[in-house]
């Protein structure tokens, strides 16, 4: 009696499984139990735990299971392990545009403070205390203020103290000095500004009696509407001796 298809299949499944035959191996031993002809076929009794359900499906064994658990572990951890360097390199290409875009940022920010300093030193007044005469030739002296600057200085306000003394003077204010221009300094006596002006060679007078050094500080703005300060320190004996002080931005 020749076995039914389903049970061939079966067979064959079972000694793949079982016995891990190659496929001529797996063959013959088809064939054998296929050509058995008016007799009863010998009943296969496998030795592992497969089995034959009804139905004719095949039930993997626990060593395959176990392989394919094995093997889709790996693939998982294969692919987190890229999803990782992936993540990584993306992290690194970011933190490298950032600095890029800092460093672009530094640069450019100093190339702007660079150009601001140079049209501010372009255009920065510097006001000077100077002893000259009143008119080429004439011998009358009198205090100038003299820009030696790039730019015009506007809103001239100076100021002068006389140390350790009470005297109290005012010098005029003016709106502008221009670049390599002068203007002359009033000092009057008081605080009100209606006194009548003092000449140089008078206040002269009054300030060699006092023997008290002199602070004369003006400031004023440039046409960038930065404010600056200058100070110069005057003695006054037999002659003039006018000390550039200090000059600054307040």
């Amino acid at each position: 009696m020749r076995p039914s298809g389903q049970d061939t299949t079966a067979l064959y499944a079972l000694a793949v499984e079982c016995h891990h035959v190659s496929l001529n191996q797996s063959l013959g031993f088809l064939v054998r139990h296929a050509n058995i002809v008016g007799q009863k076929p010998e009943v296969y009794q496998p030795s592992c735990n497969a089995t034959i359900p009804a139905s004719g499906n095949f039930i993997m064994t626990d060593h395959e299971m176990a392989v394919r658990a094995l093997i889709a572990t790996w693939v998982s951890g294969a692919a987190t392990a890229l999803a990782t360097l992936i993540l990584g390199w993306y992290t690194v290409e970011t933190w490298r545009l950032r600095k890029t875009a800092e460093h672009q940022l530094e640069e450019a920010m100093k190339t702007v403070a660079e150009s601001q300093r140079q049209t501010e030193n372009a255009l920065m007044p510097v006001l000077t205390l100077t002893v000259e005469q009143r008119q080429p030739g004439a011998p009358m002296m009198a205090f100038f203020f003299r820009n030696i600057g790039h730019g015009p200085a506007f809103n001239v306000n100076p100021k002068i103290e006389v140390q350790g003394t009470n005297l109290t003077f005012q010098i005029a204010t003016f709106p502008s000095v221009l670049p390599n221009d002068r203007s002359i300094v009033e000092f009057r006596m008081g605080l009100d500004p209606q006194l009548k002006r003092i000449e140089t060679q008078d206040l002269v007078v009054t300030l060699r009696q006092a023997k008290r050094p002199i602070l004369i500080d003006v400031t004023y703005r440039a046409v960038t509407g930065k404010k600056y300060f200058t100070r110069h320190s005057v003695e006054i004996d037999e002659g003039f001796i006018v000390q550039f002080v200090e000059h600054k931005t307040v």
